[in-house]
């Protein structure tokens, strides 16, 4: 359908002090932007009422009235137009319900990669832990996760610092969460 934004736009509630705020209308979605402390309010338009006598300067958002003051009267009259169309959808159809899309199992098969690409091996040697720093080595004795459940497969531990010291230190710490 149509996306809108109103830029110059103050927000006045009750007696509220009026605040710049910016107004968009999305297919769906009706949201509001404060400037000054950046706080953003989405409402979905079909939570707006629906009588078809909307005032041009009051708005119904979030249980609340709020009043809108445009600087510019085309874009006031451009908004609540715009809105009455929103609120008041022809068909079924045109709701938010039936435009939403699930993530395919490709692209939630993606995300999970990212989390499988991570290798930490190559992490400690891009932060010289390892082999090639000999203050430091990586460990393996986790690689089942029986030593400490909340820890990682490899851990870089001190290079004087054995697995069966390791092992023996795991046993005075709750979880065997020693100090990595």
């Amino acid at each position: 359908m149509f996306c809108a934004q109103f830029d110059k736009v103050r927000i006045k509630r009750g007696l509220a002090l009026v605040r710049a705020a910016a107004v968009s209308l999305t297919r769906h979605h009706l949201v509001l932007v404060v400037m000054n402390n950046n706080i953003t309010s989405t409402t979905p338009t079909t939570m707006l009422p629906s009588d078809a006598n909307l005032d041009r300067e009051e708005l119904e958002h979030e249980q609340r009235v709020i009043r809108l003051v445009f600087s510019v009267e085309l874009d006031a009259t451009e908004f609540f137009t715009n809105l009455q169309k929103l609120i008041n959808t022809a068909a079924i159809e045109q709701l938010y319900a039936f435009y939403y899309t699930p993530k395919t199992e490709a692209e939630i098969r993606e995300k999970e990669y990212g989390w499988k690409s991570y290798d930490p091996e190559a992490e400690f040697k891009r932060m010289g832990l390892g082999p090639t720093n000999g203050a430091w080595r990586v460990t393996t004795i986790n690689k089942d996760f029986s030593f400490c459940p909340t820890y990682p497969k490899l851990i870089a531990v001190p290079a004087r610092i054995s697995d069966n010291v390791l092992k023996h230190g795991g046993k005075f710490k709750s979880k065997s969460r020693i100090p990595a």
